[in-house]
């Protein structure tokens, strides 16, 4: 299929993203298939990058593991997403829609195999960038989300006491998600002094093993995360290989610490 054919009359940056699925349930490195004029950026932010042909490794241009996720989970499902977050200095507003080879549906994209048992699938990513955050999309949330929101403002303005004011929030935010861990992490620049709190209070005692453990200072833990961030707000993450790629440290802290907990 001739994908660039039809993207340039999409509005917005957009681009044609494909991915095998193999035999065995796993997904393949993400291709980049198609952009269209407006997204043409992205072919030359890195000075060093390869110049473009169809089915050229995504990774060749660009690294976030969030969108990886939704492209991953857009096109292997056949439903469309969308996200808004805020990364790499913008607020990013995302639709994710899984698209087949002309005259196909979904259905019938799910019998199509090669050879070898694998099949390629495909997903339109469409992208607007805001510096100004839209708060119409901020608030819009289940009841259950809303409320802890709320929650969670009445404990910060509560008290004057701010490491209280963090247990707190921190203690909410644990039970709307219903994570097993949860803490904060501060990070004072000028410094170059951090502290760990969780549902407990400040771990002072907690901070000092960490920094032992990984044998870096809680500054230098901080800005190893910031790295590890990559520019984005967050990671969501299914297992730990991304953390082994970026971080090999933390990484290890990780299976050392929790290996019952994550999925490897």
């Amino acid at each position: 299929m001739d994908f660039q054919k039809w993207i340039d009359n999409v509005e917005g940056l957009a681009g044609i993203y494909s991915f095998d699925i193999l035999p065995d349930g796993s997904f393949g490195e993400i291709r980049l298939m198609a952009v269209n004029r407006q997204n043409t950026g992205i072919l030359t932010r890195k000075p060093d990058a390869p110049a473009f042909y169809p089915g050229i490794p995504y990774r060749e241009y660009w690294s976030d593991i969030n969108f990886e996720s939704f492209v991953y989970k857009s096109a292997s499902t056949g439903q469309p997403l969308y996200s808004y977050v805020n990364a790499h200095g913008f607020w990013l507003k995302g639709f994710y829609i899984p698209i087949t080879e002309p005259g196909t549906v979904s259905a019938e994209v799910a019998l199509q195999k090669n050879e070898t048992g694998t099949r390629t699938v495909h997903c339109l990513y469409i992208l607007t960038a805001s510096r100004q955050v839209e708060t119409d999309f901020m608030t819009q949330h289940s009841p259950k989300v809303s409320s802890a929101v709320m929650n969670i403002s009445i404990k910060l303005h509560e008290t004057q006491n701010f490491h209280q004011a963090m247990t707190d929030t921190i203690k909410e935010i644990m039970k709307v998600s219903g994570a097993q861990l949860c803490s904060l992490y501060t990070v004072d620049k000028s410094k170059q002094h951090c502290r760990f709190i969780n549902q407990e209070g400040v771990q002072e005692g907690l901070l000092e093993k960490i920094s032992a453990d990984m044998g870096r200072t809680p500054y230098e833990i901080a800005i190893s995360w910031e790295k590890d961030l990559a520019g984005s707000d967050c990671l969501l993450l299914d297992d730990l290989h991304v953390l082994e790629e970026r971080d090999p440290i933390w990484y290890e802290y990780m299976l050392r610490e929790f290996p019952n907990r994550l999925s490897i």
